[in-house]
């Protein structure tokens, strides 16, 4: 299961980078020029949060699997490296810091040349990719510096619509939300958006199952992972009740059990 869905995911970003895929930021082909490290790399996903979570529940799992060589090893920081391409905040910080992970493992278990190939990959992703990111960060701090508000930078703009939907609230929407499946509340956020649109209520019943999984799995690794994709969930979007997060984390789920 993990080779297919790792092999997948980086087909997705060798084939979005180089012949036909959009870039994270933007609705421009990378192979038009959109611009790979700048812009990042999505493939055929819509969400970057989306693939990038699904980059983590997989490269987690990965980390349970005992000593892992050859394609597997090459599998494993393949799909690290997609993960960083994708230059969102979510994809960087957990990738890199996965990527630091891995490089103390392989320092602590060194024997071949294969693993100093695996360390300077390591380095080689992280230098290019926290670069990258960097500039783009730091000029997303300019942007909103300029305007007095630091909050804003950090939480990419969302902070207005939360507190817009908030200061909207009714006692009526505080139970059962908008429900206006014509032009749903998109703020970035997917607890935020299931409490707009569903209320309360709808918000306990959608999150049942992702706090069952972590009260009840069984295994450490899958419980961090669930509890990983439910506390990126309450900063990002496109996480928690997107299809290709939570089909993934089934899949870990019965390939642990």
């Amino acid at each position: 299961m993990l080779r297919c869905t790792s092999t997948i995911i980086i087909l997705n970003s060798v084939i979005g980078a180089l012949f036909y895929g959009y870039s994270t930021y933007g609705t421009k082909l990378i192979s038009s020029g959109g611009g790979l490290l700048s812009s990042g790399v999505k493939g055929i996903y819509y969400s970057g949060n989306e693939l990038a979570v699904i980059v983590v529940i997989i490269s987690l799992a990965w980390f349970k699997s005992p000593a892992v060589r050859g394609v597997d090893d090459l599998l494993r920081i393949g799909v690290l490296i997609s993960g960083i391409a994708i230059m969102t905040k979510v994809a960087v910080i957990s990738c890199g810091l996965l990527l630091v992970v891995l490089a103390a493992e392989k320092i602590r278990r060194f024997r071949t040349f294969g693993d100093l190939f695996i360390l300077f990959a390591i380095v080689v992703a992280l230098y290019y990719g926290v670069s990258a990111f960097g500039v783009r960060a730091y000029e997303r701090f300019l942007f909103f510096s300029d305007k007095g508000d630091i909050a804003l930078a950090a939480l990419s703009g969302r902070l207005e619509r939360w507190l817009e939907m908030l200061n909207d609230q009714t006692i009526l929407t505080v139970f059962i939300g908008v429900n206006n499946i014509q032009h749903p509340l998109n703020l970035e956020s997917d607890f935020l958006d299931m409490y707009a649109n569903f209320g309360l209520i709808g918000l306990m019943i959608l999150s049942l199952p992702i706090l069952r999984l972590i009260m009840h799995s069984g295994d450490r690794v899958l419980t961090f992972t669930a509890v990983y994709v439910f506390c990126v969930s309450f900063l990002s979007g496109h996480v928690f009740y997107y299809a290709g997060p939570a089909f993934t984390l089934y899949l870990v789920h019965r390939a642990v059990r």
